[in-house]
């Protein structure tokens, strides 16, 4: 049963707003190597793109990304950690950890939904993430931005 007052829907519009633009300031601003390096070929933009459009699906990771853009597993690890300062795999989790503190804070979804829908395949993995990005579990997190 969602609320439909005016001043709920203004919070939940106003943080829509906030969460989005802090997911993009986790790519815009990293990828601005693009600009200081000029015989980039701007693969790894593509590679980030493609990942803030899939990072809901679970089989994403350094392997498959790797393959999709014909890199090594190696070299596409050592792209990341040179450009952006983090590995494929905390990237990937940095995104769906932002997407799950929208979902918790704007649904009343349960957990292990959550969870999945952002791209964990396991409830166990999703709260040791969550819990180490956030410094605490998901349901206290809700329970505290309320």
């Amino acid at each position: 049963s969602a609320r439909h007052n005016a001043p709920s829907d203004i919070i939940s519009q106003t943080l829509a707003i906030t969460l989005s633009n802090a997911i993009l300031s986790l790519i815009i601003p990293q990828a601005d190597y693009v600009n200081r390096s000029p015989k980039s070929d701007g693969q790894l933009t593509d590679v980030l793109m493609y990942i803030y459009d899939n990072y809901k699906d679970p089989r994403i990771n350094t392997k498959t990304l790797a393959a999709k853009f014909g890199y090594t597993e190696r070299m596409l690890s050592e792209r990341f950690n040179a450009e952006l300062k983090m590995g494929v795999h905390r990237f990937i989790n940095n995104l769906r950890i932002n997407e799950a503190k929208f979902q918790l804070l704007i649904t009343s979804d349960n957990v292990d939904v959550i969870a999945e829908r952002v791209g964990f395949e396991s409830l166990r993995s999703f709260f040791r993430v969550f819990s180490r990005i956030c410094g605490c579990t998901p349901t206290e997190y809700r329970n505290n931005k309320e």
